[in-house]
């Protein structure tokens, strides 16, 4: 199940209610567990290393998000993610997770439209709104037991971003997948074609995680 500070941002919520048919229909919890799905599955960490192209989510990870066996009646009902058939239980790997094509676009569509004009909240399970950035440590390690080191870093939860410079970036690297793309028929260009594009949607979740009510513009929350 989520943690309470894992978050996505409130306009992401929105973009998918408005881009993925049946995804408005679906409780908060499950419409955030799912946001929250297509929000982390781009991240390096959860990349399977056994399935090229798949994310990895754990079974006890699904049945705290969704309840037992509940996320594949969820997904048969919007078919936001593919599945690979099999996993490897002796080597603890998971099933692979990859993007259906209605949710591929929609991420693509709502990240490439960085950097906003406004902030927007950002939302923990339920749906709720964080009113207040918590602490860049934890009170609590993952074992429950009370941390007493870093006390000094608890303070450092906001991180400064600089956006113009991202912008300007993000600039450049569409230029560069403009180009590239004239020239995917001749050379054998996608595996360079694919990071650009992962860099152009990695600065889209910096920009947004740095323009939040929360946080502040230009700042990001880190715990």
């Amino acid at each position: 199940m989520p943690s309470r500070f894992e978050t996505v941002p409130e306009d992401f919520l929105i973009h998918l209610r408005n881009t993925i048919l049946g995804f408005s229909l679906e409780s908060e919890r499950h419409q955030f567990a799912l946001a929250r799905m297509a929000w982390i599955g781009l991240n390096k960490y959860n990349q399977h290393s056994r399935f090229k192209g798949c994310m990895t989510f754990t079974h006890k990870e699904l049945e705290g998000a969704f309840g037992r066996a509940k996320f594949e009646l969820v997904n048969r009902r919007l078919g936001m993610f593919q599945s690979t058939s099999n996993w490897y239980k002796d080597l603890h790997l998971t099933k692979g997770y990859s993007f259906a094509g209605d949710l591929r676009g929609s991420v693509a569509e709502y990240l490439t439209a960085s950097p906003w004009p406004t902030t927007t909240r950002l939302m923990m399970t339920e749906c709720k709104a964080v009113k207040k950035v918590p602490p860049a440590v934890a009170s609590k390690d993952k074992s429950g037991v009370t941390t007493r080191a870093w006390g000094a870093a608890k303070k450092l939860n906001l991180v400064k971003v600089d956006l113009n410079s991202l912008a300007e970036l993000k600039t450049v690297l569409q230029e560069w997948v403009r180009f590239i793309c004239e020239y995917e028929g001749e050379l054998d260009v996608a595996s360079l074609l694919a990071k650009l594009k992962r860099a152009v949607e990695a600065i889209g979740k910096v920009c947004r995680l740095a323009m939040t009510k929360a946080a502040g513009m230009g700042y990001m929350a880190h715990h």
